[in-house]
Protein backbone atom coordinates (compact mmCIF):
# COMPACT_ATOMS: atom_id res chain seq x y z
CA UNK A 1 0.00 0.00 0.00
CA UNK A 2 2.55 2.77 0.71
CA UNK A 3 4.46 1.66 -2.72
CA UNK A 4 1.62 2.73 -4.31
CA UNK A 5 0.85 5.51 -2.11
CA UNK A 6 4.51 6.73 -2.71
CA UNK A 7 4.34 6.01 -6.24
CA UNK A 8 1.78 8.65 -7.91
CA UNK A 9 1.66 7.89 -11.68
CA UNK A 10 4.84 5.83 -11.90
CA UNK A 11 4.55 1.55 -12.01
CA UNK A 12 4.93 -0.70 -8.93
CA UNK A 13 6.32 -3.41 -10.00
CA UNK A 14 6.41 -6.85 -8.00
CA UNK A 15 8.78 -9.81 -8.26
CA UNK A 16 8.68 -12.88 -6.47
CA UNK A 17 12.04 -14.90 -6.20
CA UNK A 18 13.72 -17.31 -4.89
CA UNK A 19 17.20 -17.59 -3.24
CA UNK A 20 18.70 -20.27 -1.78
CA UNK A 21 15.82 -21.69 0.53
CA UNK A 22 14.49 -18.30 1.23
CA UNK A 23 11.33 -17.76 -1.02
CA UNK A 24 11.23 -13.92 -1.53
CA UNK A 25 8.36 -10.81 -2.49
CA UNK A 26 10.34 -7.81 -3.62
CA UNK A 27 7.95 -4.40 -4.16
CA UNK A 28 10.21 -2.00 -6.32
CA UNK A 29 8.73 2.01 -7.01
CA UNK A 30 10.40 5.11 -8.25
CA UNK A 31 11.36 7.38 -5.11
CA UNK A 32 13.78 8.22 -2.45
CA UNK A 33 13.44 6.62 1.09
CA UNK A 34 12.50 9.51 4.07
CA UNK A 35 15.17 8.82 6.13
CA UNK A 36 18.82 8.16 5.35
CA UNK A 37 19.12 4.77 7.41
CA UNK A 38 16.12 2.82 6.81
CA UNK A 39 16.73 1.24 9.56
CA UNK A 40 14.96 3.85 11.26
CA UNK A 41 11.70 3.36 9.59
CA UNK A 42 11.42 0.29 11.19
CA UNK A 43 11.15 2.11 14.81
CA UNK A 44 7.69 2.09 15.93
CA UNK A 45 5.83 5.48 15.52
CA UNK A 46 7.96 6.09 12.44
CA UNK A 47 5.58 7.80 9.88
CA UNK A 48 5.84 10.14 6.84
CA UNK A 49 4.97 13.76 7.27
CA UNK A 50 1.59 14.30 7.73
CA UNK A 51 0.67 10.99 8.57
CA UNK A 52 0.25 9.26 11.33
CA UNK A 53 2.33 7.41 13.52
CA UNK A 54 2.71 4.19 12.01
CA UNK A 55 3.51 0.23 13.52
CA UNK A 56 3.22 -1.17 9.85
CA UNK A 57 6.73 -2.12 9.49
CA UNK A 58 8.05 -2.66 12.94
CA UNK A 59 4.83 -5.63 13.29
CA UNK A 60 6.12 -6.95 9.43
CA UNK A 61 9.11 -7.50 10.90
CA UNK A 62 8.38 -9.05 13.98
CA UNK A 63 5.74 -11.05 12.09
CA UNK A 64 8.72 -12.02 9.73
CA UNK A 65 11.21 -12.98 12.36
CA UNK A 66 8.72 -15.50 13.80
CA UNK A 67 8.31 -17.15 10.64
CA UNK A 68 12.27 -17.11 10.54
CA UNK A 69 12.10 -14.58 7.69
CA UNK A 70 13.15 -11.09 7.44
CA UNK A 71 11.74 -7.78 5.62
CA UNK A 72 14.60 -5.06 4.47
CA UNK A 73 14.31 -1.65 2.37
CA UNK A 74 16.96 -0.70 0.04
CA UNK A 75 17.87 2.48 -2.20
CA UNK A 76 19.17 1.60 -5.51
CA UNK A 77 19.29 5.09 -7.69
CA UNK A 78 15.86 6.71 -8.05
CA UNK A 79 14.52 3.39 -6.86
CA UNK A 80 12.67 1.80 -3.64
CA UNK A 81 12.77 -1.77 -2.60
CA UNK A 82 10.95 -3.72 -0.07
CA UNK A 83 11.58 -7.34 0.71
CA UNK A 84 9.99 -9.98 2.42
CA UNK A 85 12.11 -13.24 2.73
CA UNK A 86 10.52 -16.22 4.18
CA UNK A 87 11.98 -19.68 4.56
CA UNK A 88 10.52 -22.33 2.25
CA UNK A 89 8.87 -24.82 4.10
CA UNK A 90 9.81 -28.50 4.05
CA UNK A 91 7.05 -30.96 3.43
Amino acid sequence: MNALESASSSPVSVFLERAGRLLQARIENRGNLSAEDPEKLFAPRSAGAGKNWGMGLARARLYAADAGGVVRLGQDGDRVSAVLALPEETA
